[in-house]
């Protein structure tokens, strides 16, 4: 078997590529990885090439459907990188899997377009780039698929099947690449889409154009400027506002195509060692909470499995260690099928950085605030029952990427599970990036632990926004404190709301089992024709979804609290309580006439799966006298100083929600 100098040393970094692979064989920590891409392989070589016909291919523009094209699309590339894995590991003399991987590539090569139906612009906009020319997410993921493979069988593979994919890539990728007239919205973008397009753009130019060609000069050129659009949509704090999942995909593809560059031009070396980059690396392990469980605010899942690899080569550019277990990635867990996290994994992934081998960071179990994102993460970890207990909170703005109407959200955490819950990503469909998105409870403040004013949910858009008024995090001899006031006035587009504050205050008694965190919404409305005390309201669920079993509810004041959760609470005479596997979560009911309504909603996750949701509403019956259950809060905290108009000009409420997390 041979293999170039170039595959081994310059492209990924790794000396004899080969005996690593080897290595890897006899590891235990592989052996699981390993056993999966073999049955698939051997899968591959009885089972046909399966086929993206024009019946899947119209599902998309006809009926809003994506998921018949997306499973045989994903099937096509997991398919290619099983028998690649494989193939790599094989002597030549055993050709079986070269040849499945040598057809698996021809029909590649074949399909109309490389990106998905859903990415191609409507046909009624008369774009006059041709379809194959159109580069997606998926169309840059798999020029660098095709790239890497290129490179790493070169040799092996028949040369027709090489000289195959040098044409491909030149048509569908270089050429329109290299036009300074085909500009692609994604090269401006500030989030995931500028990352994955040019890393994918810019990985294939680095390994199948030489050093001298003008063409590959213009191409870094431009892949490098989208990378930069891509940097200035995170702050300085290093956060992600698009979440977990998307941190993975953009900071990981913008990661492995410029540890690539870096090989090749070294001058790029600062991109990996700057400030910024050491925060943005840091992230995830700021917002995992415990035993695999994250904070899962925007379009992401609470549990996730990041790619070893991934992991390992920031630990070397960083200095950094991750106090996550060292788990290798399957394959299959990934319902895109990703090469480019595949390959490095094996090739990349070390179990010395990861807390299996090493003592966790010094950023292992602490509270931070993100300035930028607007986010607060507190954590702590209970003394006898050695249970790790969190808050996350969420301010920004709702014209984030993959955007959520959450404004002042919150997520209770303990003992490994998030007991309030934010539901992350809902299930893509036409509808989940089209117009009237705020419909879909995963998007919409309806699914969130926000309340409901005067029946309207939170607005979209860029003007509704939230202005962190005091993050602070403290510890003193006996008690840990956190408070997370926001300024949420400009999340509702109320006419009579003229000021409403959320504030969360953390508390851990050192050396106590018990963690309190005190909810307190205040609200000040002006009293006009259309909201007094004596206002009576009457709506349906806003929601325009079959999951929802309508209510109506009629209150003296305008408040509904609600809770979401993916535990039916038990709701008792004087609190409600949510029973994890270790700890549960109780909320006080301080009113007689408060009233609980616990909504089943039946609802699908990001992969469709069935999913049961419990949306807990309290509806605020006190009035407004009995409603400022704190004589410490002080009227004037409720208005700015610039406007002080009579107190009989004033409707009052202040509503408090107190929380205690008891380990079980």
């Amino acid at each position: 078997m041979s293999m170039s100098a170039n595959a081994s040393t310059f492209a990924w970094g790794v000396d004899h590529l080969q005996q690593r692979l080897q290595d890897t064989l006899t590891d235990p920590d592989y052996e699981v990885w390993w056993r999966e891409l073999q049955n698939l392989a051997n899968q591959a070589l009885i089972t046909p090439i399966p086929v993206l016909t024009f019946e899947a291919f119209r599902e998309f523009a006809d009926h809003g459907g994506r998921e018949e094209y997306q499973r045989l699309y994903f099937e096509k590339r997991g398919r290619i990188g099983a028998l690649a894995i494989v193939s790599l590991n094989t002597t030549d003399d055993v050709t079986c899997y070269i040849e499945a991987l040598e057809e698996a590539l021809w029909d590649i090569c074949n399909e109309y377009t490389w990106c998905l139906p859903a990415h191609l612009p409507p046909s009624n906009e008369g774009t006059e780039r041709a379809v194959w020319e159109e580069i997606d997410l998926f169309a840059a993921e798999t020029v660098a698929m095709v790239a890497e493979l290129y490179t790493l069988f070169e040799g092996r593979l028949d040369s027709r099947i090489m000289k195959r994919i040098e044409l491909e890539v030149q048509r569908r990728i270089f050429k329109p690449m290299s036009d300074p007239e085909q500009l692609f919205t994604w090269e401006t973008a500030d989030h995931n889409w500028s990352a994955v397009c040019g890393s994918g753009c810019g990985i294939a130019a680095l390994l199948l154009l030489k050093s001298d060609d003008p063409v590959r000069g213009q191409i870094l050129e431009r892949v490098i400027g989208a990378m930069d659009h891509f940097l200035s949509g995170y702050g300085e704090d290093g956060g992600c506002a698009e979440g977990l999942g998307y941190w993975v995909y953009g900071f990981g593809y913008y990661t492995y195509f410029v540890d690539m560059l870096v090989r090749y031009e070294p001058e790029h070396e600062w991109r990996l060692r700057s400030t910024k980059m050491m925060k943005m690396a840091a992230f995830p392990e700021h917002i995992h909470l415990s035993e695999g469980v994250f904070v899962n605010f925007s379009d992401s899942d609470e549990e996730e499995i990041l790619p070893a690899g991934l992991l390992s080569r920031l630990s070397e550019w960083t200095g950094h260690h991750y106090s996550l277990p060292f788990q290798m990635n399957r394959l299959m867990d990934d319902p895109c099928r990703r090469w480019a996290h595949l390959i490095r994994n094996v090739l990349w992934a070390d179990p010395r950085y990861f807390a299996s081998t090493v003592v966790p960071t010094p950023f292992n179990n602490v509270s931070i605030y993100f300035p930028d994102l607007q986010w607060m993460i507190c954590k702590s970890e209970l003394p006898d029952s050695q249970i790790t207990v969190a808050l996350a909170t969420k301010g920004g703005h709702n014209d984030e990427p993959h955007n959520h109407n959450d404004l002042g959200s919150f997520i209770i955490h303990a003992g490994g599970e998030n007991i309030l819950s934010d539901l992350g990503a809902g299930l893509y469909t036409q509808a989940y990036f089209a117009a009237g998105r705020e419909q879909i409870l995963n998007i919409s403040s309806a699914g969130h632990s926000v309340p409901q004013i005067d029946g309207q949910e939170q607005q979209s858009g860029r003007e509704a926004y939230a202005s962190v008024v005091e993050p602070q995090i403290w510890k003193e001899e006996e008690k840990e404190y956190a408070v997370w006031k926001v300024d949420l006035t400009h999340a509702y587009d109320h006419q009579s709301l003229h000021q409403y504050t959320r504030s969360l205050d953390w508390q851990v008694p050192i050396g106590q089992e018990e963690v309190t965190i005190d909810c307190i919404d205040q609200f000040r409305f002006y009293k006009n024709n259309n909201l007094d005390e004596n206002h009576s309201v009457s709506y349906e669920n806003s929601l325009d979804t079959s999951s929802f079993s309508n209510q109506n509810y009629t209150t003296a004041t305008p408040i509904i609290e609600r809770l979401i959760s993916k535990i039916k609470p038990i709701v008792e005479a004087d609190q409600v309580r949510w029973q994890g596997r270790k700890a549960e979560v109780c909320l006080n009911l301080l009113h007689a006439q408060d009233k609980v309504n616990v909504e089943v909603i039946e609802h699908v996750d990001h992969e469709g799966q069935a999913l049961v949701l419990y949306r807990t509403s309290i509806q605020y019956l006190s009035s407004i006298e009995q409603s400022i259950s704190r004589p410490d809060i002080a009227q004037s905290e409720l208005v700015s100083e610039d406007v002080k108009p009579q107190q009989s000009e004033w409707l009052d409420i202040v509503v408090e929600l107190p929380f205690v997390i008891r380990p079980l």
